[in-house]
């Protein structure tokens, strides 16, 4: 797959008493605005990244096994159309699947709390990865994993000033079908993302 190398996230200087006060759920995306890959960089990096030991991640996983996969969809950078993508956590890079039309990424939001679609990051489960280790509590393990993960989504999205809304309530089918997924691969969480929904401050958090 195509491959979009992503900038090395920058420091993000935001006590962790501040990110938690910014962290809210989006229900306005009106004045969203396309990311830049700085952005998106950071975000993915910060809260999903790998470690300098190039295995261990910014979350905990049962057995470092990671059966949780990250792609997100939407209008998500500048210079690409309305796509889906995989994030590459160990390449720091977006992986491009193919494009998405805007009309069936509005369709995967369908009762969320905002007029304009914003960049939906939907989080899968491949239950075999983990599912030899622990047999029928691999299906806990990942769902406690999907929720670190968005938890550090919404604090890393709090700290940057995006805005950010967990969300579970989509259609199991639509979205394996729009990402193509198979072999036991399953979705099973969801945070919208919206690119200057919202202020921190006056400072500039990321240049662009």
């Amino acid at each position: 797959m195509p491959r979009i190398p992503l900038p090395a996230p920058v420091r993000v200087e935001c006590p962790l008493s501040d990110s938690l006060a910014l962290r809210t759920s989006l229900r306005d995306c009106t004045n969203a605005r396309l990311f830049s890959v700085a952005e998106i960089g950071t975000l993915l990096g910060t809260a999903l990244g790998t470690r300098a030991d190039d295995w261990s991640r910014q979350y905990p996983s049962a057995g470092a096994l990671f059966p949780v996969e990250t792609y997100l969809i939407g209008e998500c950078i500048a210079g690409y159309p309305s796509s889906a993508f995989h994030y590459h956590p160990k390449a720091h890079a977006l992986e491009y699947l193919w494009d998405i039309p805007g009309s069936d990424v509005a369709r995967v939001v369908t009762g969320t709390i905002t007029p304009r679609t914003p960049v939906v990051v939907i989080l899968t489960a491949l239950w075999g990865r983990s599912s030899a280790k622990y047999g029928d509590f691999a299906y806990s393990h990942a769902l406690m994993e999907a929720g670190h993960m968005a938890q550090n989504i919404l604090l890393v999205g709090g700290a940057l000033g995006i805005g950010t809304r967990p969300f579970a309530a989509f259609d199991d089918a639509l979205v394996s079908e729009l990402l193509d997924l198979r072999d036991g691969e399953q979705p099973v969480y969801g945070v919208l993302l919206c690119a200057g929904a919202r202020t921190v401050g006056d400072r500039p958090i990321i240049d662009e």
